[in-house]
This record gives structure tokens, sequence and C-alpha cells, in this order.
């Protein structure tokens, strides 16, 4: 008896239970009404969201492209420079058409046309963070060519626009060879002079620098030397590098040392 009230009342229950909003119903009608409401400001934030998706993807395979294109002219001013020299024109067309590689039977023609590479790269990248490298190989190209004054000038020029670049000290010990090299010894002194007051205690760039000092006043080297100003230099040089007997200036150091003593 108890239990068929028990299952009577459950039923009533159900009934009521049944005639009460549903939670989740309601929720899911308020949501609607509320995307329906204000349907437009969806669409269009999905439209933004999907928009900026598609906007960066381009953007990222743009400046991959934009790279690729960079690295690709960039190749065309270092690639002469690592490229073989061979004895004549028949053997440099032969490694182009066997192995696709450039070949050029003369320096002079390589940094020809390395200079060519780089006049192309800073026209078409003049912003480019390896313009400053490029126009570092245009700029010390003119002494290797032979045309050592405008060599001096360009390098100058070039230190003068990229102080604190991490190439300063090699553009400095090649302005130094270019004035050797045109006749300008004081100012080549000078250069190198600048390298050992800046360049770290026992650094090779301050044992170079130290060695060029040495070749100005040897007067084996040089008119109106000082051998005893040429040795002073030399030791300073080889206290650097006397450990390193790998080092071909270490060898080079005590031959000149040993002619002056």
């Amino acid at each position: 008896m108890e239990s068929q009230v028990a299952k009577r009342k459950q039923k009533r229950m159900s009934k009521e239970e049944l005639r009460t909003p549903d939670q989740v119903e309601a929720f899911l009608n308020k949501l609607w009404e509320r995307v329906t409401k204000h349907k437009k400001i969806i669409i269009v934030l999905i439209a933004v969201f999907v928009g900026g998706g598609v906007a960066w993807s381009l953007y990222e395979r743009a400046e991959s492209e934009k790279l690729e294109a960079t690295a690709t002219a960039l190749r065309g001013v270092f690639d002469p420079l690592v490229s073989p020299i061979v004895a004549d024109q028949e053997t440099a067309v032969q490694m182009k058409e066997t192995l696709g590689t450039n070949a050029y039977t003369e320096r002079k023609l390589q940094l020809e046309a390395a200079q060519k590479g780089a006049d192309e790269f800073l026209s078409n990248n003049p912003d480019a963070k390896a313009a400053s490298a490029v126009k570092f190989v245009k700029a010390t190209s003119y002494a290797a060519m032979g045309d050592s004054k405008k060599g001096a000038e360009e390098i100058s020029a070039w230190i003068e626009a990229n102080k604190g670049s991490v190439l300063e000290f090699s553009a400095l010990m090649q302005l130094g060879d270019a004035q050797v090299a045109s006749g300008q010894a004081s100012e080549a002194r000078s250069t190198y002079q600048k390298v050992v007051d800046a360049t770290p205690d026992g650094s090779l760039a301050r044992a170079m620098a130290h060695t060029r000092l040495g070749d100005l006043s040897n007067p084996l080297m040089a008119d109106k030397g000082n051998s005893t100003e040429a040795v002073k230099s030399y030791e300073a040089a080889h206290a650097i590098v006397k450990d390193d007997k790998a080092n071909p200036l270490s060898r080079e150091l005590e031959l000149k040392l040993a002619f002056l003593k």
C-alpha cells in the first residue's frame, strides 16, 4: 500500500519537474537570442579573426620569400670571393658546365664580379641588415684590385660610417695596408697604432698590428728604417703568439727577429 502511494508521489513529482523550465534549454535560448541580436558584430569579429590569420600567413610567406631573395642576392656578392681561380678560360667553362660553379682566371675578375654583386644588392636592398657588410666588401676590394688610394679612401669612409662594427678592426688593418701600398706610411702607422690601443691584450689583432708597425720600421723592408723600433714591435707581437706554434705568424716573427738581432 505504502509503495503504491510512493509511486503516485514520484509520478506527480515527475510531472511537476516536466512543467519546470529546463535550465539548460533556457540558457541556450538566451544565448541564441544574444547571438541573433548581436550577429552582425559576431560575424565581423569572426571575419577579423579569420582575416587576421590569413594576413599573418601571407606576411610570414612574404617575409620568407623576402629573406630568400636577400640570401640569393647576397650569394652574388660572396660567391665570387670563394670561387676557384683556374689556369685558363677553358677550365673555367668546364667547371661551370660540369659542377655549376663559377671560376675565374685571375683575382681581379673575381673581385670585379663581387663588386658587381655588391652594387646590385645595395641597389635592391639599401636597408638590409647585411648592407654594412656588403659595403665593407666593396670598399676593401678596390685595394685588392690594385687601386690602393681609392681603397684607402673607401675603407676610411666605411669606418667613419660604421663605428663600433664587429668588422672595425679588420677594416682598420686593411686601411693600414692600403695606406702602406699607396705610399702613406705615416698614416698607416697611426692606423695600426689605433688597433694596438683599442684591442685587448693578447689578441691576434694586436699581434698583427704590432707586426705591421715593425715592418714599417724594419730597415730591410722600409726606407729610413729603425731596427731598434722594429725589434720592439716584433717582440711585442711575438709575446702574444709565441706559444701558438701552429700560427704562421709566430714563425714569421722569429725569422724577422733573427735577421735584425
